[in-house]
């Protein structure tokens, strides 16, 4: 990519943003209250003196892609991007949640109305944003059950599940409680899950709804991740400035989680990503595979750890090095508990 630039006005452009993205997006789908969660993040963004530190950051987001609307070149073309253009809807259930042939460790995406989740799980697939099998709407609260997706191919990877948005949505309160709980019901009986993404739009930043759902993920001992969506809507000093307040933000939540406590886990907080672009996903998806590879929990039934260890030979053998031994152990553990 090009060299990073100081830009002289580094906010503007973000008028657009505020005010409906150029008019870009559907008039029930943005409320008073979000347009001033964008006003108060940008406000926050600006109070933050110039250091050494943004200005490197936003060096490297340029390096990878982000912080512009240029697609990178050969996004999205086969076996280029994520899972290589492999990916399957498999369910969309509200209760009974389903058992698949091949069971595999769950990485989950969470998130406002609008942030983006089955953009990015078409993304993460490798295909163009609106061409996968994750249906992506510009109508908030559009997604009403729990989807489920494998990714990979021969056999799958992972399996991504996709959660209704919370917060706004065009959406009576009662279906929006039913949802409520229905992710409640998942997060506390799916042993297989192995984290939880929470999308968060680098526009807008942290929101009340996203703080209380990390405070439900940490009350389930779930381990997340922050996902920041739409890094081609903000030039890249401002949204290395996003994502240093989303880091802010997230440091009470950090410390009230068991499961957050790790040096990785903290390094590895806030992945800044690009759907339309294609900057990040690539970042992204092999942070997912080291996720499922370190997945801690046994996947009950022979026929699920032979699948369980057929995807790990897989991915050992296209990624080397980018797996933990203890899944190396894990595994021979449970073919040998076969014999």
């Amino acid at each position: 990519m090009g060299d990073f630039v100081e830009p002289d006005d580094p906010y503007a452009g973000f008028h657009a943003v505020l005010h409906g993205r150029a008019r870009h997006e559907r008039e029930d789908s943005v409320t008073l209250s979000i347009l001033q969660d964008r006003l108060s993040h940008l406000n926050r963004c600006k109070a933050l003196e110039p250091t050494p530190e943004l200005k490197s950051g936003a060096e490297r987001l340029v390096h990878i892609g982000l912080g512009s609307k240029m697609r990178l070149k050969g996004t999205y073309e086969p076996l280029a991007t994520g899972a290589g253009g492999h990916g399957t809807h498999m369910a969309s259930v509200t209760r009974d949640w389903p058992i698949f042939q091949h069971l595999l460790p769950e990485i989950a995406f969470a998130g406002h109305s609008n942030s983006g989740k089955s953009t990015l799980v078409n993304a993460l697939i490798g295909v163009s944003p609106r061409l996968g099998p994750a249906n992506v709407s510009d109508r908030a609260g559009w997604t009403d059950a729990i989807s489920f997706y494998q990714l990979g191919k021969r056999p799958p990877i992972v399996t991504v599940v996709d959660f209704p948005g919370y917060g706004h949505a065009v959406a009576s309160k009662a279906e929006k409680h039913m949802w409520t709980r229905m992710i409640d019901a998942y997060l506390g009986d799916r042993p297989i899950l192995s984290r939880c993404c929470v999308l968060i739009d680098s526009t807008r930043g942290l929101c009340a709804a996203d703080k209380r759902f990390i405070r439900s993920l940490n009350r389930h001992k779930v381990a997340w991740a922050v996902i920041a969506t739409k890094g081609d809507l903000l030039g890249a000093d401002l949204l290395q400035r996003s994502l240093s307040v989303i880091h802010s933000d997230l440091e009470p939540f950090v410390k009230g989680s068991t499961m957050m406590k790790s040096t990785e886990a903290k390094e590895s907080l806030v992945f800044p990503v690009s759907a339309a672009t294609g900057a990040g996903i690539n970042q992204f998806w092999k942070s997912v595979v080291r996720w499922v590879d370190a997945s801690a929990t046994p996947i009950v039934g022979p026929a699920s750890v032979r699948e369980h260890q057929r995807a790990f030979e897989l991915r050992r053998s296209s990624s080397a090095g980018l797996h933990s031994q203890g899944t190396v152990k894990l595994s021979r553990t449970l073919l040998r508990a076969l014999k």
